[in-house]
């Protein structure tokens, strides 16, 4: 029986040697919980600014009187934190 060649570029995802196991170790249980929980926050955090922008948009297009900075400071905050955990 031959023995498979080498990893090469074409052949990386398929390869059986030792030099590729790591691809195939899956993520312990307590990291990957820890993964799952920022990612959960991040979606939620999205879909809060995604809100607090399109309040902040309808309140000056239709003149509701919003205070100018409150809402743009919190949209900030949301990028901020988003992009932190991103």
């Amino acid at each position: 029986m031959p023995t498979p060649p080498a990893c090469s570029a074409g052949t990386r995802a398929r390869c059986s040697c030792p030099r590729a196991a790591w691809r195939r170790r899956p993520i312990p249980p307590a990291p990957r919980r820890l993964l799952e929980v920022i990612a959960f926050a991040s979606g939620w955090l999205l879909v809060a600014m995604a809100a607090v922008t399109c309040f902040d948009v309808l309140a000056r297009k239709t003149g509701l009187p919003v205070p100018l900075t409150k809402l743009p400071e919190l949209e900030w905050h949301f990028h901020a934190a988003i992009f932190s955990l991103g």
